[in-house]
């Protein structure tokens, strides 16, 4: 699939043939955030796929670890579309090469990754320097980062956007009740991503339940 293929294309109106905003939000999308349901689905979803979706985020991670990140863009968005055809139970089911099916998104992924690490960073530098409580707000900065931008793969994956019209519509719809979805991927990402206190190696196991439950808020946000 194309990244033409898939974009919206706005009416007169200002929103597109699907329902959906310029900036990529729903119409009927509200503020509510479920932290709860949206873990217990993603967990759930992953033991009644866990082949599929352990195997397929096993060759995403280290893909874009040997490619010293460079592929990280593109093997996500791949793992998303996995990921949301399993939400929305498309005919026929994934498959584990479904994952190389971000390379079709390769310049907009790539973008977006680059971009937002290097502000993640370069604020998370900045803060970081501040006396006594520099590591303080550097975290809470990296979270809140982290939040606004985290439908922004799912975005470019399942719309089609550029990488900033995706970032604008996952900020877009992250503010409508930011906390909330801060503590969401906040709370995602130490679930996902605690397998790496197991020497690194846990995170091939944790890493797909962030990306599930991601997912399911992504689906019921957009």
């Amino acid at each position: 699939m194309s990244e033409e293929s898939t974009k919206q294309v706005p009416n007169d109106s200002g929103t597109s043939d699907s329902g959906t905003s310029d900036s990529g939000t729903s119409d009927s999308g509200t503020s509510d955030v479920k932290t709860g349901e949206w873990l217990k689905s993603g967990l759930d979803l992953y033991k009644s796929n866990f082949v599929l979706l352990f195997v397929s985020g096993l060759v995403t991670i280290l893909i874009a670890i040997f490619s010293v990140g460079i592929l990280a863009g593109p093997m996500i968005v791949g793992y998303y579309l996995l990921v949301l055809r399993l939400v929305d139970k498309s005919e026929p089911a994934p498959a584990i090469g479904d994952v190389f099916k971000g390379f079709s998104f390769f310049v907009q992924s790539l973008l977006f990754v680059v971009t937002w690490a290097l502000i993640n960073l370069a604020v998370s530098t900045l803060l970081d320097s501040v006396p006594g409580v520099g590591f303080l707000l550097s975290t809470v900065a990296s979270i809140a980062i982290g939040a606004a931008v985290m439908f922004g793969l799912p975005l470019i994956a399942d719309k089609g956007l550029d990488f900033i019209p995706a970032s604008k519509a996952s900020y877009a719809r992250v503010s409508q009740n930011f906390l909330g979805f801060a503590v969401f991927s906040a709370v995602a990402g130490i679930v996902g991503f605690s397998g790496a206190i197991l020497l690194g190696f846990g995170v091939f196991l944790t890493f797909p339940i962030f990306i599930c439950a991601v997912a399911h808020a992504y689906r019921d946000s957009f």
